[in-house]
């Protein structure tokens, strides 16, 4: 789990849900907004109702790749859900935001058959007007199944990613920009008002989440009135934005800091697109900073496959 040290270091707590139904029998809502970020918020306030622990009366939310779609629908839910939980910040790194975007690139993506297959199972499990029939072709279908079935960190799903790299995409969907799924894919993009401070991080040359779809999401954003800080770090891949040698890892924790000791974000929706590449740790740091000593831990939550601790956070994508 990206950073745990580092939050646990800071006197943080971590806390991490689980996807609904994930590691069960029933069905995994996958990329469907509102179970992940009910989730989320439900996995605070189980933590606050823990009698052993004593947390804080707010909550900061970091989310990674699928968990970056489950951070942006918690800040889109809280207030409405879980108004009590008070979430003041979130943290989206290389979400899948735009959707639509997403699925129109994923035909020329590495693997883009695996995640198609995982977005469409979950669909047609979840939306008894999205059907397999309409979108996977019929001599598909046994490698659809037994692809849908695996955990995505399983070996036999990167066999399936490099057979998908040789195949052609059309043998297995028709369009699945079109019809019920399409329609679906759009409620589930995480469009609504965020009113906590929101930071969005990209990679340059991320192969999954495509540097111009996430821009354009940004963009989107902007332009509808909202306000964010859109961060982008060149040369780190999809994962590689989270490992333990990436900048970003400091620089989400000072991000953090800042957000708790109430010191304003910044926006740059009003530069260019709204995308500003980062500022190095020195610059963006060089103002004293006093600091109260906490007399309480801070949850910072994080929307997170599995995990322990009471930051809301939420990584990349597993399967059942």
């Amino acid at each position: 789990m990206f950073a745990l040290d580092r939050v646990l270091d800071q006197g943080w707590t971590l806390e991490a849900s689980d996807y609904i139904e994930l590691g069960t029998d029933g069905p995994h809502p996958y990329l469907i907004g509102e179970g992940e970020g009910r989730s989320v918020l439900d996995a605070v306030r189980a933590a606050r109702a823990l009698e052993e622990l004593e947390l804080a009366d707010r909550a900061i939310v970091w989310g990674h790749s699928q968990g970056g779609h489950a951070a942006l629908w918690t800040g889109i839910l809280a207030p409405t859900y879980a108004p009590e939980v008070n979430v003041e910040a979130v943290a989206a790194l290389a979400p899948a935001s735009d959707l639509i975007g997403l699925l129109e690139g994923v035909e020329t993506l590495p693997g883009g058959s695996v995640f198609a297959t995982y977005t469409l199972q979950a669909y047609a499990d979840c939306y008894d007007d999205v059907s397999l029939g309409d979108d996977v072709r019929p001599g598909a279908r046994v490698s659809f199944d037994e692809i849908s079935r695996r955990c995505l960190a399983e070996p036999a799903v990167f066999t399936s990613i490099l057979t998908s790299l040789t195949t052609d995409w059309s043998t297995y969907f028709d369009d699945l920009t079109t019809g019920a799924l399409a329609t679906r894919i759009e409620q589930n993009t995480p469009s609504g008002p965020i009113g906590a401070d929101l930071v969005i991080a990209q990679d340059e040359s991320d192969p999954l989440v495509l540097p111009e779809v996430q821009e354009r999401y940004v963009r989107a954003r902007c332009d509808g009135g909202g306000e964010l800080e859109y961060r982008t770090y060149p040369d780190r891949d999809h994962g590689g934005v989270v490992d333990a040698d990436s900048p970003l890892l400091p620089e989400l924790i000072d991000w953090t800091r800042d957000r708790l000791d109430g010191i304003p974000p910044t926006n740059n929706c009003c530069t260019n697109t709204g995308h500003q590449r980062r500022r190095s740790a020195l610059a963006r740091r060089h103002r004293v900073i006093s600091r109260r000593a906490p007399q309480r831990r801070v949850p910072i939550h994080a929307a997170a496959p599995r995990g322990h601790g009471s930051i809301a956070r939420v990584q990349c994508c597993t399967r059942r």
